[in-house]
């Protein structure tokens, strides 16, 4: 399977970075943070390359670290940017809900998961944050970091 990232890497969400810079993950910074992304722009050569993989790739999934609280708008933005897809089936893994859990930790038991429970597993990840690149490449998965992540 190939793993998408959303935010800064589907989307331009630097006009909201802003909101969490420095800050430790709550649930107050990041609502905000997560709220304004309909407002996000396309990064198009990613969202080109994705739709190319989405018809031609066997399984290709988005795996986010923003809120599933903002499911519903994350399927219109995906819907305006990229086409219409039934992305309860891409849009694989949000995080919950209420959860702080860093980013890498999320991915980490996503990826055991689909290993394990789904017997799939990861072949070819696009990302922009460098923490996430390295943990994909300590798992052996090759990971494009399509944008300069060190945040």
């Amino acid at each position: 399977m190939i793993v998408f990232d959303l935010d800064g890497t589907l989307t331009d969400d630097s006009h909201r970075r802003p909101l969490i810079a420095g800050k430790a993950r709550d649930d107050a910074s990041f609502h905000e943070f997560h709220k304004l992304c309909a407002d996000d722009g396309p990064v198009l050569p990613l969202i080109g390359l994705f739709r190319t993989l989405l018809w031609s790739y066997k399984s290709v999934e988005i795996w986010t670290g923003r809120s599933d609280a903002f499911r519903k708008e994350t399927h219109a933005w995906l819907d305006s940017h990229v086409g219409h897809f039934d992305w309860n089936k891409i849009v694989y893994n949000m995080r919950k809900h209420g959860d702080h859990s860093p980013d890498i930790v999320l991915k980490a038991a996503w990826l055991r998961e689909a290993r394990e429970y789904r017997g799939q597993d990861v072949e070819l990840v696009f990302e922009d944050r460098a923490r996430c690149v390295s943990m994909w490449r300590k798992f052996g998965i090759t990971c494009a970091q399509v944008a300069p992540g060190d945040f």
